[in-house]
Protein backbone atom coordinates (compact mmCIF):
# COMPACT_ATOMS: atom_id res chain seq x y z
CA UNK A 1 0.00 0.00 0.00
CA UNK A 2 1.16 3.53 -0.73
CA UNK A 3 2.49 5.18 2.48
CA UNK A 4 0.68 8.42 1.56
CA UNK A 5 -2.76 6.83 1.21
CA UNK A 6 -5.28 6.36 3.98
CA UNK A 7 -6.51 2.83 4.60
CA UNK A 8 -10.28 3.00 4.35
CA UNK A 9 -11.39 -0.58 3.76
CA UNK A 10 -13.80 -1.21 0.90
CA UNK A 11 -14.36 2.15 -0.70
CA UNK A 12 -14.39 3.46 -4.27
CA UNK A 13 -11.14 5.35 -3.85
CA UNK A 14 -9.20 2.15 -3.18
CA UNK A 15 -11.11 -0.43 -5.23
CA UNK A 16 -12.11 1.35 -8.39
CA UNK A 17 -9.31 3.70 -9.28
CA UNK A 18 -5.61 4.04 -9.63
CA UNK A 19 -5.66 7.77 -10.49
CA UNK A 20 -4.06 9.95 -7.84
CA UNK A 21 -5.20 13.49 -7.24
CA UNK A 22 -2.89 15.90 -5.44
CA UNK A 23 -4.42 16.96 -2.16
CA UNK A 24 -4.91 20.56 -1.14
CA UNK A 25 -2.39 22.31 1.11
CA UNK A 26 -0.07 19.35 1.57
CA UNK A 27 -2.69 16.97 2.94
CA UNK A 28 -2.60 13.28 2.07
CA UNK A 29 -3.24 12.24 -1.53
CA UNK A 30 -6.71 10.99 -2.45
CA UNK A 31 -7.99 8.78 -5.21
CA UNK A 32 -11.00 9.54 -7.37
CA UNK A 33 -13.55 6.78 -7.73
CA UNK A 34 -14.09 5.23 -11.12
CA UNK A 35 -17.48 3.62 -11.00
CA UNK A 36 -17.87 0.32 -12.77
CA UNK A 37 -20.99 -0.05 -14.96
CA UNK A 38 -22.51 -2.57 -12.53
CA UNK A 39 -21.99 -0.16 -9.61
CA UNK A 40 -23.60 2.64 -11.62
CA UNK A 41 -26.67 0.50 -12.37
CA UNK A 42 -26.92 -0.59 -8.73
CA UNK A 43 -26.70 3.02 -7.55
CA UNK A 44 -29.36 4.21 -9.99
CA UNK A 45 -31.65 1.34 -8.96
CA UNK A 46 -31.20 2.24 -5.27
CA UNK A 47 -32.04 5.88 -6.05
CA UNK A 48 -35.12 4.86 -8.04
CA UNK A 49 -36.39 2.78 -5.11
CA UNK A 50 -35.86 5.64 -2.65
CA UNK A 51 -37.69 8.00 -5.03
CA UNK A 52 -40.58 5.53 -5.46
CA UNK A 53 -40.83 5.34 -1.66
CA UNK A 54 -41.17 9.18 -1.54
CA UNK A 55 -37.85 9.79 0.21
CA UNK A 56 -37.25 13.06 -1.60
CA UNK A 57 -37.95 16.69 -0.92
CA UNK A 58 -37.84 18.53 -4.24
CA UNK A 59 -34.70 17.41 -6.08
CA UNK A 60 -32.90 16.22 -2.95
CA UNK A 61 -33.20 13.05 -0.92
CA UNK A 62 -34.35 13.37 2.67
CA UNK A 63 -32.12 12.09 5.48
CA UNK A 64 -34.12 8.86 5.46
CA UNK A 65 -33.80 8.75 1.67
CA UNK A 66 -30.00 8.88 1.80
CA UNK A 67 -29.99 6.23 4.53
CA UNK A 68 -32.17 4.04 2.27
CA UNK A 69 -29.94 4.63 -0.79
CA UNK A 70 -26.80 3.80 1.20
CA UNK A 71 -28.36 0.63 2.66
CA UNK A 72 -29.71 -0.56 -0.70
CA UNK A 73 -26.50 0.19 -2.59
CA UNK A 74 -24.18 -1.39 -0.02
CA UNK A 75 -26.31 -4.51 0.41
CA UNK A 76 -26.57 -5.02 -3.36
CA UNK A 77 -22.97 -4.16 -4.25
CA UNK A 78 -21.14 -5.68 -1.30
CA UNK A 79 -19.40 -2.35 -0.63
CA UNK A 80 -19.43 -0.29 2.54
CA UNK A 81 -19.47 3.16 1.01
CA UNK A 82 -20.53 6.24 2.94
CA UNK A 83 -23.38 8.64 2.36
CA UNK A 84 -20.86 11.30 1.34
CA UNK A 85 -19.28 9.06 -1.30
CA UNK A 86 -22.69 8.25 -2.80
CA UNK A 87 -23.82 11.86 -2.55
CA UNK A 88 -20.70 13.00 -4.42
CA UNK A 89 -21.56 10.55 -7.17
CA UNK A 90 -25.18 11.77 -7.23
CA UNK A 91 -23.96 15.37 -7.62
CA UNK A 92 -21.57 14.36 -10.42
CA UNK A 93 -24.34 12.50 -12.23
CA UNK A 94 -26.67 15.51 -11.95
CA UNK A 95 -23.99 17.81 -13.33
CA UNK A 96 -23.21 15.45 -16.22
CA UNK A 97 -26.91 15.11 -17.01
CA UNK A 98 -27.35 18.89 -17.03
CA UNK A 99 -24.44 19.29 -19.48
CA UNK A 100 -25.82 16.57 -21.75
CA UNK A 101 -29.32 18.06 -21.66
CA UNK A 102 -27.94 21.52 -22.57
CA UNK A 103 -25.87 20.07 -25.41
CA UNK A 104 -28.86 18.21 -26.83
CA UNK A 105 -31.23 21.15 -26.53
CA UNK A 106 -29.06 23.69 -28.33
CA UNK A 107 -27.47 21.68 -31.13
CA UNK A 108 -28.07 19.12 -33.82
CA UNK A 109 -26.61 16.46 -31.57
CA UNK A 110 -28.64 13.46 -30.43
CA UNK A 111 -28.15 10.79 -27.83
CA UNK A 112 -28.60 7.16 -28.93
CA UNK A 113 -29.81 5.23 -25.84
CA UNK A 114 -29.18 1.71 -27.19
CA UNK A 115 -25.49 2.44 -27.84
CA UNK A 116 -24.96 5.20 -25.26
CA UNK A 117 -23.24 7.32 -27.91
CA UNK A 118 -23.60 10.91 -29.04
CA UNK A 119 -24.71 11.06 -32.67
CA UNK A 120 -24.13 14.05 -34.95
CA UNK A 121 -23.57 14.74 -38.61
CA UNK A 122 -20.06 14.90 -40.07
CA UNK A 123 -20.60 18.64 -40.60
CA UNK A 124 -21.25 19.16 -36.92
CA UNK A 125 -18.09 17.32 -35.88
CA UNK A 126 -15.94 19.40 -38.26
Amino acid sequence: MDPHSTEMGSDPQQESSDARVPANRGLESRRNARWKPAEQITFIAACEIAIAESHRHGRCFTKQGWERVVALFNSSSGHNWTKQQLRNHWDTMRSDHKCLRELLSCSEVEYDPPTGHIVASEEWWT
